[in-house]
């Protein structure tokens, strides 16, 4: 399989290093490799739109895949520590895929919101008074981060987050991208929430609004976004939701006085949503 990932990648011609074939939990495999920061997003794309037409042959089993960036060096090497763990037993309290996903489907996400939300307890703020209509925003330009953060470093001659030399991305044997957290057995420390959480609220963004797992870290998910909020309600309906997941994008974020309303407004027409959990 491996020679088959080699071609796929030469065909959409996404630039490749060190082409690894990765054990991870429940004895399946991932493969991951080295590309440039510059051109991951476009990769990823790229091979979103070839993996979903495509599939491959293992072990005489129909394997699909779904591309994820799992960030710069550093966060790469955490989580490939993380997977040894589980490959060699140290870590033999993760439960298998498919209980995560039994889980998952049980999982009451009104409820488990509603009580987040009680013990995360967030301002509502004033909406801005510049309004964003349809695709067009007034009147200032989109704010916020104009690449994941997965793919981001600190230069400290800028004193600011510039793109990675160089970023690793994977493949992951699901055709659904909300299950690569459960793959990768990520959650359940402090306030991160559980594997199954992860599964039903990502489940969920992606059936809503076309929210795929484009990168994720050891401490961090990012989504990209095919149909982002267009109106305020909506707008502040998801803001509520991203902050039972992960209060922090409020409580730690450098714009928006810890609000929500402020929040909310930067989620119009915005196609990334970045999460994270200290």
């Amino acid at each position: 399989m491996l020679s088959q990932i080699r071609s796929l990648l030469q065909d959409e011609e996404v630039e490749h290093q060190s082409l690894l074939e990765i054990t991870i939990a429940g004895g399946a495999t991932m493969f991951a490799f080295r590309i440039s920061g510059s051109k991951a997003v476009d990769y990823w794309q790229r091979l979103r739109i070839a993996l979903a037409k495509d599939s491959f042959q293992s072990a005489g089993k129909t394997v699909q895949l779904t591309p994820v960036l799992l960030g710069t060096e550093q966060s790469f090497e955490l989580t490939m520590e993380h997977l040894g763990e589980l490959a060699s037993g140290l870590e033999n309290t993760a439960p298998s895929a498919p209980d995560v996903i039994a889980d998952g489907e049980k999982i009451d996400l009104q409820n488990w919101l509603a009580e987040r939300l009680e013990r995360f307890v967030c301002p509502p703020g004033q909406w801005p008074a510049a309004l964003k209509v349809g695709l067009v925003l007034e009147p200032e330009p989109l704010s916020g981060p104009e690449q994941p953060l997965a793919i981001c470093i600190w230069d400290q001659a800028l004193d600011k987050m510039v793109v990675g030399q160089y970023v690793y991305m994977a493949l992951l044997p699901t055709a659904h991208a909300y299950e690569i957290p459960l793959l990768l057995n990520f959650g359940g420390q402090e306030n991160c929430p559980t594997p199954a959480v992860h599964y039903a609220m990502l489940k969920r963004w992606q059936e809503l609004y076309g929210a795929t797992v484009l990168a994720i870290e050891p401490n961090a998910i990012e989504c990209f976004v095919e149909q982002p909020p267009m109106t305020k309600e909506q707008a502040l309906k998801i803001a509520r939701e991203h902050y039972g997941y992960s209060n922090a994008v409020i409580d730690e974020a450098e714009e928006g006085e810890g609000e929500l309303a402020p929040y909310a407004y930067e989620l119009l027409n915005h196609q990334l949503w970045s999460f994270w959990w200290d």
